[in-house]
């Protein structure tokens, strides 16, 4: 930039959300909140009228009779406790909404497809800034600007606006006509302390309004930029129906919450709190204007539970016809792909953004602790040890790939995505020799032995305890890296605590109080770069609460200016995290290990479903699903037979 000019970079905020809390099916992983969320569609609203809704003639739809073949039966974890999006919102709730809600964005392998609009616009520009203004900080968050005094120089930064255009045929499913002041009433009521509500993107928003009846205006703080636009629309909500109900009735109110209004494919028919939800076609569905008409007439959700045993009983008896990802079917998985291979059922895997690593704690302030992994060279020595396929196939059958960057080889965003390959020597005994841990005795299965390593007593063991939270997965995890590690004269033992334990924040907490030696984590790659994982902002300490994502005090100049940038610059944000990745991996603060996966299930005959990453439910596309009596379905899978035939 110009010398007369100063460009205010801003750190991007990244949202990493407890598994267990999102109903994510990595059982034992947990990730802590900083700002992506996850990139989930953003859900916020609140009460307030712009003009008037004009009049418009109900659609002229007729309901077919009854077929049937033509019952689609979902099985759908456990029952949501309601339907309404600031009340509740599980995996389980969404599948059910993917059918009254069409999009209103679809996000898929890092592709976002607009499916309500017509338009979608964004503007970016250079700003000046004010003393007083609100800005993003470099943590994410609002804050108002305070010039620096004295250099003569003005400061300027990115805002960001995007003008979407709905589509004019948009109806609610009881006939009246969805506008843009519809998503304007969800966005101000997301605002209410009454409801359940996400600050983010909200306080990162300067004004949001209805243009006209189609079209809403949303423009951001200088220097917060989205990863995708659906981070920054409001779901409609029906003003209509909702206005006249107070706010802290909403979370009782039966319509708001059983039988909400949408404008997808289907509407609720009934839900009598039985396990089973039924819905019906809508008959003010828009894609029938455009030539879009459901294959299924009626679809049934069931609710077994959230583990996989009594889901995949009825599937294979024929109460199911697929079951979708709110379901944990981890625990299943050979059992699953045995039914794959002899033909019984399809299967659809999709890597997650979330990745198991191996954290070290590299500037530990426990202060009797021995700095084992400060050099650089037994980092790459202690990955050039792994053989991360065959870990991948003892703890998910196969059903992933190892990490080589932020996402995983499938994911998109807008172009192909850059992977950089882990480019470190292969020979990881030299390397840990090289650093100074000896095999004195020659003897790979007992540990190696520190010589001339700074800050290291000469014969200290390489002995460190990895701490984890319980769960087979992770246990199997830590067998693998024991076995794999110790080859190469490296010992571990395993500390298995309560996830409330290990993570309880600093400056007492074994993790988030960097009193650890090594732990085995479940960090989320978030949408927004993902590069804040690791950024010096993220290491716990009294100025984040002791709580961030870099426990393990990773601190490279170097890396935080890469991620700054690419946080700055709305082309690299969206496309690609090159530089800051290629640091993460020369430097190794984490050994990465697989990225997780995500499991869903559906008999042969069902045509069009279709797992990736990002979806919320298999459901997405349920307007273009359909049934055969020929084998349709297409697995997404990785045979693992198909070496042993």
């Amino acid at each position: 930039m110009k010398n007369n000019r100063k460009t205010l970079l801003i750190s991007a905020l990244l949202t990493l959300t407890l598994v267990t809390a999102c109903n994510m099916p990595v059982q034992e992983t947990l990730m802590v909140p900083t700002a992506e969320p996850r990139s989930v569609e953003v859900i916020l609203t609140e009460m307030a009228a712009i003009g008037n809704t004009p009049t418009v003639e109900p659609l002229q739809a007729t309901l077919p009779p009854e077929d049937p073949d033509k019952t689609l039966t979902v099985c759908a974890g456990s029952e949501p406790q309601s339907l309404f999006i600031y009340h509740s919102s599980t995996r389980s709730g969404w599948s059910v909404l993917e059918a009254i809600y069409d999009g209103p964005f679809d996000w898929m392998d890092g592709v976002e497809t607009p499916v309500i609009f017509e338009s979608v616009d964004w503007t970016v520009e250079d700003i000046p800034l004010t003393e007083g203004m609100t800005v993003m900080d470099g943590r994410g968050q609002p804050e108002l600007f305070q010039p620096e005094s004295g250099n003569g120089e003005r400061a300027t930064a990115v805002q960001v606006q995007i003008l979407f255009k709905l589509k004019a045929n948009l109806h609610w499913s009881d006939g009246e006509p969805l506008t843009a002041q519809d998503s304007v009433f969800s966005y101000k009521l997301s605002a209410s302390p009454e409801l359940t509500t996400a600050d983010i993107p909200r306080v990162l928003t300067e004004s949001y309004e209805a243009v006209d009846d189609t079209t809403v205006l949303w423009k951001g703080i200088p220097g917060y930029i989205p990863t995708k636009a659906a981070d920054v629309f409001w779901i409609p909500l029906p003003e209509h129906q909702m206005e006249t109900i107070p706010i802290a009735d909403l979370n009782e109110n039966e319509s708001v919450n059983r039988t909400p209004l949408g404008w997808g494919a289907y509407q609720i028919s009934s839900w009598q709190g039985n396990g089973q939800i039924i819905l019906e076609r809508n008959p003010y569905y828009y894609g029938l204007e455009e030539g879009i008409e459901p294959y299924f007439d009626k679809v049934v959700y069931r609710f077994f539970g959230k583990p996989g045993d009594n889901n995949l009983a009825a599937l294979r008896d024929g109460s199911c016809d697929v079951i979708d990802l709110s379901v944990d079917l981890q625990p299943d998985t050979e059992a699953i792909l045995e039914d794959v291979r002899d033909g019984k059922m399809a299967a659809h895997i999709s890597p997650s953004l979330s990745w198991e690593q191996l954290s070290l704690n590299l500037d530990s302030l426990d202060s009797e602790a021995v700095p084992l992994f400060a050099d650089q060279r037994t980092r790459q020595g202690m990955l050039a040890c792994l053989d991360r396929e065959s870990l991948i196939r003892e703890v998910l059958y196969g059903q992933s790939e190892p990490v080589k960057g932020f996402y995983p080889q499938e994911l998109l965003t807008g172009q192909e995505m850059l992977q950089l390959p882990l480019e470190v020597p292969l020979d990881g005994p030299a390397l840990l020799t090289e650093a100074g841990w000896l095999d004195n005795d020659e003897d790979p299965t007992t540990p190696r032995i520190a010589s001339g390593i700074k800050e290291i007593p000469d014969g200290t063991p390489f002995s460190f305890a990895v701490e984890g939270i319980e769960g087979k997965r992770r246990i199997r995890t830590f067998e693998v890296l024991k076995e794999q590690l110790g080859a190469c004269g490296i010992e571990l033992t395993y500390s298995e605590k309560p996830a409330a334990a290990l993570y309880l924040p600093g400056p007492d907490g074994l993790l988030f109080g960097r009193k650890y030696q090594a732990a085995l984590l479940a960090w989320a790659s978030g949408l927004q770069t993902p590069c804040a994982l690791f950024s010096s902002t993220q290491i716990p300490g009294e100025d984040n609460g002791w709580i961030g994502t870099n426990p393990g005090g990773y601190n490279s100049d170097a890396y935080d200016i890469a991620c700054q940038t690419e946080t700055s610059d709305r082309e690299k944000n969206m496309a690609e995290t090159g530089e800051s990745a290629g640091l993460l991996m020369e430097d190794l603060p984490v050994i990465p290990l697989f990225f997780y996966n995500e499991i869903g299930v559906s008999n042969l005959q069902l045509c069009g479903i279709r797992n990736g990453i990002g979806v919320r439910s298999l459901m997405w596309n349920i307007e273009s699903l359909s049934r055969s009596t020929e084998n349709c379905s297409v697995s997404q899978w990785k045979d693992i037979y198909a070496s042993q035939e």
